[in-house]
């Protein structure tokens, strides 16, 4: 007997989560939050948010516990969904898959990492971009763009491109 692609299934499967980093930010957004993680060590993270210079607004542990644990069983489903997705459902297609999670000896640690956030408005539209204050490379954000530039950048680059070839065709003595 053959399963129709499309008749539902259901089962269940335990696993085990370690490392799910959870933003209980208000200041930024999950995306900056996401970008941000990549570069993150646990093994540096502060317990409590330090002061910096004078004037810098420094973000507080202010999430009630409620919602923080609404944040981390969210967070813990979606990972569940993935594992899910690409380990145990069979076959190359679904759709409509949910995962509801049971939760057994949760055990979450604060901590707190250093970011910059630096908004400017340009041409009357605001930016934003977010640095990690512990790996300078990992940025989120956008900046404005200049087409015309691009476009100048582009064509600069195709003349170069074109000089080097003729430079090179004329030294071999093919022209």
């Amino acid at each position: 007997m053959r399963l129709s692609p499309s008749a539902p299934h259901s089962g269940q499967v335990e696993m085990s989560f370690e490392r799910v980093l959870v933003s209980a930010s208000r200041g930024l957004t999950r995306d900056e939050t996401h970008d941000l993680t990549r570069g993150y060590d646990l093994g540096t993270g502060e317990k409590e948010p330090r002061g910096g210079p004078a004037n810098v607004v420094i973000e507080q542990f202010d999430v009630q516990r409620s919602m923080a644990r609404g944040r981390v069983t969210r967070a813990l489903e979606a990972v569940a969904a993935d594992r899910v997705e690409r380990q145990h459902v069979p076959g190359s297609r679904m759709r409509k898959l949910k995962v509801a999670a049971l939760l057994n000896k949760l055990e979450t640690f604060r901590f707190a990492f250093p970011a910059w956030v630096v908004a400017y408005r340009y041409k009357n539209t605001l930016y934003r971009v977010v640095v990690s204050g512990q790996d300078a490379h990992c940025i989120s954000g956008n900046a404005p763009n200049s087409w015309l530039r691009i476009l100048a950048v582009v064509l600069l680059s195709i003349v170069l491109v074109a000089a080097i070839a003729l430079g090179v065709l004329l030294a071999l003595g093919h022209l």
